[in-house]
């Protein structure tokens, strides 16, 4: 049988349009701002100066670069989707199947799926994005068993030309990572421990890897301190270093020279490392220590100095890319129904009126997704910040529904129902 198929196109919102073409257009007469200012002062998405710094009255040695070209403003191209709905009698046939035991262990989330699911089968209870292909878990009968379950199921690969499910196999397929924390290309850091429980301290040494060969940073023999790597790029990482209870953040360069350390007295408490780009660490800070964040900062990577980019008010969520383009906050106390965007290249902040709450947000390359919460039902939203472009489905999805993504692609699993939505320019 073959998926039911609709041509769906953007629902660009007029005010969202123009603060994107602002934002990530570019103006030659460009410059970073003077001093920390106010997300309401922001909003325009323009802003002139020089940064200032917590730490000392010098300036940057590297400005964040902005965009000079003088090309006019060219509206970006509205995304159109096919929508393929898999679901019931779409799906194929199950054929002669072994049932599987499937518990928390071998399957922690095919077994979430049918601990919750309460429908119909055959069912669609999982999808996995590899690199190039969307991967489909076909439920076909499940029955509860002494804490787990008997299950018959398949894994199909989906076909983004024909909408067909294709080639059956027993296996989950491996998943394709997208890790926001890294954005690496000729080398990686990484912690060669002895032995030890996550958490506990242990001696280790810390490696650089160029080229398959490993260089040794730093080390440490004693073990009083435990270390792991929670970002990095090429040139950079940032280690969360735990020692007699207490939290520390290091920033240490490829060379293993440590640019700047968090303390947790001073600093930690209200400085949390967010993402690098090649001239800066930026961080989320919680300027006035009522425990919630309000400050986008900055730590200068040729010397350690930090300082304020820009208040923003209380924020219970952040999120950014790996890449170093930019921040997404929601949740904002003062915006409650928008999502901000600190857009590094411009020292910008964008407003998206989502008007709705948002219920989940992440990003993907270039790519902001997650869904707006309304009253019984929830959407989903892709927000393009290269191309600047904004789809948003028509379609309705329950609150708890499952996002996946991959290239020029997204899904959504809702109650066994999966939609595909495959781009087509």
């Amino acid at each position: 049988m073959f998926p039911t198929k609709k041509i769906l196109k953007t629902m660009l919102l007029p005010l969202l349009l123009a603060l994107l073409v602002s934002a990530f257009a570019g103006c030659e007469t460009e410059e970073p701002p003077v001093t920390a200012s106010s997300a309401a002062e922001s909003v325009s998405s323009e802003s002139t100066g020089d940064l200032s710094t917590e730490e000392s009255s010098e300036t940057p040695s590297q400005e964040p670069s902005t965009d000079t070209s003088s090309e006019p403003d060219v509206p970006p191209a509205e995304p159109v989707y096919e929508l393929y709905t898999l679901s019931g009698t779409s799906l194929p046939a199950a054929g002669d199947l072994t049932a599987t035991l499937v518990n928390k262990s071998n399957d922690p989330v095919l077994e979430a799926f049918l601990k919750s699911y309460t429908g119909t089968y055959p069912a669609v209870g999982d999808m996995v994005y590899s690199e190039n292909a969307l991967h489909v878990c076909v439920v076909y009968e499940s029955s509860a068993f002494y804490g787990a379950f008997q299950v018959k199921y398949l894994w199909y690969t989906f076909d983004f030309a024909t909408g067909k499910l294709t080639s059956p196999v027993n296996e989950r397929p491996k998943a394709y990572e997208y890790d926001k924390n890294a954005h690496n290309q000729n080398g990686y850091f990484w912690v060669d421990y002895e032995t030890t429980v996550s958490g506990a301290a242990c001696p280790y040494v810390v490696v650089y890897n160029e080229n398959g060969t490993n260089r040794t940073l730093c080390f440490e023999e004693t073990a009083l301190e435990y270390v792991r790597i929670i970002r990095q790029t090429d040139t950079h990482a940032v280690l969360s270093v735990l020692r007699n209870g207490e939290r520390y953040y290091r920033i240490l360069d490829r060379e293993g020279k440590i640019i700047a350390q968090l303390e947790w007295i001073s600093d930690v408490s209200s400085i949390t490392p967010l993402m690098f780009d090649s001239n800066y660490l930026y961080c989320k800070k919680d300027a006035d220590e009522d425990f919630v964040y309000d400050t986008i900062g900055a730590i200068d990577l040729s010397n350690g100095k930090y300082q304020d980019l820009l208040y923003v008010g209380n924020s219970d969520y952040w999120t950014y890319f790996a890449d170093g383009k930019g921040i997404a906050i929601y949740d904002n106390a003062d915006q409650p129904d928008s999502i901000l965007y600190y857009a590094t290249r411009t020292q910008s902040l964008v407003t998206y009126p989502a008007k709705r709450r948002v219920n989940y947000l992440d990003t993907f390359f270039s790519t902001l997704y997650g869904t707006l919460q309304g009253e019984t039902e929830a959407h989903v939203f892709l927000w393009n910040n290269d191309a600047g472009s904004l789809f948003e489905t028509e379609e309705a999805y329950s609150s708890n529904c499952r996002i996946a993504i991959g290239k020029k692609t997204f899904s959504v699993l809702d109650e066994g129902v999966l939609a595909v939505y495959v781009r087509s320019n």
